[in-house]
């Protein structure tokens, strides 16, 4: 009987009546409650809690006719390589918040685990690549977003897991996370076979910038084309609905530049408005750096905007750069 869903499967929905339903979940819940994200966000999406005693986990998945060894050896249980458990099997999400992740087809291949002790360094940890699972051929939510994607003609991308969850729940069901702050071309290409458009949202600091131009960069090269929203003060996704609200988020969106623009305006403002001659070098290069080299047109209209910024500081630059093709 056990066996009609997958051991994944069978862990999601016990983490997530435990979440739900019992004492233990209490904290956990009371924690998801605190960020913002309600009941029927945790049902919709099976978030969960894993119990600290891990041993509750694996005789659930025995009762269930599950061998542990395969399990372990599978990924998806974890077999200590050190300490005074080494060589014995358990949980590696124990203790935290669960939240599952699935394939395109919607079924639950992995985990990624969320610690609720403010001084945990590792605030995260995630399922390891397997057979089932590869990070770098998923985007978290997809199964989800995918027909909102095709009817509203975009994607928005946002980074981790409570900011998709945070905008899925204010209704902008079009979203997936990367998990990470690069995409592999399995990831643009997943999204470039359902849009040709995307709206890409990180944190509003230098590095949530950086990493939105090199995600832009990987979906130009497929074919997407790309606008950046950029939150003010450093703010990711999850934060920015939570304290400014949905019409706010809708007018982030609406505001988002094309990718060329907010490259020259961010280096721009990096290299203290071109005052030297070197800050001039450098912008340039740095923008260009930024446009896939396959693609002359954009490579052309880049430098054709730089010289409306700045003509008579880049223009021999520029001539330059027209010699050697760009």
């Amino acid at each position: 009987m056990g066996r009609q869903y997958s051991p994944q499967e069978w862990l999601a929905r016990f983490y997530n009546h435990l979440l739900m339903y019992t004492k233990e979940g209490e904290e956990a819940k009371k924690y998801l409650k605190e960020r913002g994200i309600n009941e029927k966000t945790i049902e919709k999406f099976k978030l969960g809690f894993s119990p600290k005693n891990e041993q509750i986990t694996l005789d659930f998945l025995k009762s269930k006719g599950f061998n542990l060894e395969m399990l372990a050896a599978e990924k998806i249980l974890t077999r200590y390589q050190s300490g005074r458990k080494r060589g014995k099997i358990g949980d590696l999400f124990r203790g935290r918040i669960t939240i599952p992740i699935t394939d395109f087809k919607g079924d639950v291949v992995a985990f990624g685990g969320r610690s609720m002790k403010k001084d945990d360094k590792i605030k995260y940890i995630n399922s390891p690549s397997s057979n089932q699972y590869v990070k770098g051929d998923n985007l978290f939510g997809f199964s989800y977003a995918e027909k909102y994607i095709r009817k509203s003609g975009f994607v928005i991308l946002v980074e981790g897991y409570f900011d998709f969850l945070q905008v899925y729940q204010a209704g902008f069901k079009n979203v997936v996370a990367v998990l990470g702050v690069a995409l592999t071309p399995n990831q643009a290409l997943l999204l470039k076979d359902v849009t040709s458009n995307a709206v890409i949202v990180f944190d509003g600091d230098e590095a949530g910038k950086k990493a939105s131009f090199k995600i832009a960069k990987m979906l130009k090269t497929v074919g997407v084309n790309v606008t950046i929203a950029s939150t003010k003060n450093g703010d990711d996704p999850d934060d920015y609905i939570r304290q400014k609200g949905v019409d706010a988020f809708v007018r982030l969106l609406k505001e988002s530049k094309p990718f060329v623009d907010a490259v020259i305006e961010y280096y721009f403002s990096i290299y203290n408005n071109l005052q030297t001659p070197l800050d001039k070098l450098m912008f340039v290069e740095s923008v260009l750096e930024q446009v896939p080299e396959n693609n002359v047109t954009e490579r052309k209209e880049v430098l054709s905007k730089i010289l409306a910024i700045n003509g008579q500081a880049v223009k021999p630059l520029y001539d330059e750069l027209v010699k050697r093709g760009l």
